[in-house]
């Protein structure tokens, strides 16, 4: 029962030790960076943001919090990215746009 206990402790250290890398490394980027989620409707809304992402658009993101993303780009409708968006986050599998 102890020994269980402290391989909990040691998996939640490690687990927030893996989130502050990861943030440290989104929030040091110089590319605007916005973490998607999916609400319980199945669309696609801003969850959070990095800096880069204020400075690049000119704007207070964090307005954006909770919007989907069509209502917050609505130039991204009808370009087969949101489509694209929900496979990833649905199967896991990569998605790479094709340069134009």
């Amino acid at each position: 029962m102890i020994g269980g206990l402290i391989s909990r402790l040691k998996a939640e250290k490690a687990l927030k030790e893996s989130e502050e890398k990861f943030r440290n490394i989104v929030e040091s980027s110089p590319m605007g960076i916005f973490m998607l989620q999916q609400d319980s409707n199945g669309h696609i809304i801003i969850g959070d943001y990095n800096t880069a992402a204020d400075n690049i658009l000119g704007i207070d993101t964090s307005r954006l919090i909770g919007i989907r993303v069509e209502q917050a780009f609505p130039s991204t409708v009808g370009t087969g990215l949101l489509e694209n968006l929900k496979n990833v986050m649905n199967t896991g599998k990569s998605w790479h746009a094709n340069k134009v």
